[in-house]
């Protein structure tokens, strides 16, 4: 859960993009903890979080280097590129037969 702290040095900084109702809220927080003299951190919650999805993250990437590097993919990827797909359905069944990793 987030809490409320004293201001302290700079960090690093992450930008992301949210729903306006969110940022509504958000602003409006910022706007009061502001008028208290208090700041509000979310930054142990965050990192946390962050952490784990870069983790996640992380380990997917590796399996799709390892796929892509594999001989059955280089096959399919040339037999794929080989072939000259035309209609909105063939490119579907293309992009289906490498599992969408071309």
């Amino acid at each position: 859960m987030a809490c409320i702290t004293q201001k302290k040095g700079r960090r690093y900084r992450v930008q992301f993009t949210m729903k306006r109702e969110l940022f509504t809220i958000f602003q409006e927080s910022l706007d009061l903890a502001e008028k208290l003299g208090v700041v509000i951190n979310f930054g142990h919650d965050f990192e946390e979080w962050f952490g784990n999805q870069l983790a996640e993250i992380k380990r997917e990437l590796e399996n799709l280097q390892k796929h892509r590097s594999s001989p059955e993919h280089q096959q399919a990827t040339e037999a794929l590129s080989a072939r000259t797909v035309t209609s909105a359905t063939g490119e579907c069944q293309a992009n289906s037969f490498t599992g969408g990793l071309v």
